[in-house]
């Protein structure tokens, strides 16, 4: 595993461990930051040209699929 794979294991877990927290109310985060996040994710989601299962960690769209996810259940939660 190259270091910029590993940097993007660990960004996209911090990621998914920050929105859950922000879900159960224990981190305060503006709303704001929280749509570009999830926005920038979901457009990085629909852009890429990988297949949906390709086992690549740099264009996976199913864990962009789900940052996204639970940035707009946070948005939809916080509304």
């Amino acid at each position: 595993m190259k270091l910029k794979e590993f940097g993007i294991i660990i960004r996209t877990i911090g990621i998914i461990c920050l929105f859950l927290f922000m879900i159960n109310s224990v981190v305060p985060i503006p709303l704001s930051i929280v749509i570009m996040i999830s926005v920038g994710y979901l457009c990085s989601a629909i852009s890429c040209s990988a297949k949906l299962f390709n086992p690549s960690v740099k264009h996976h769209k199913i864990v962009n699929y789900f940052i996204a996810l639970l940035g707009f259940i946070f948005i939809m939660k916080n509304l």
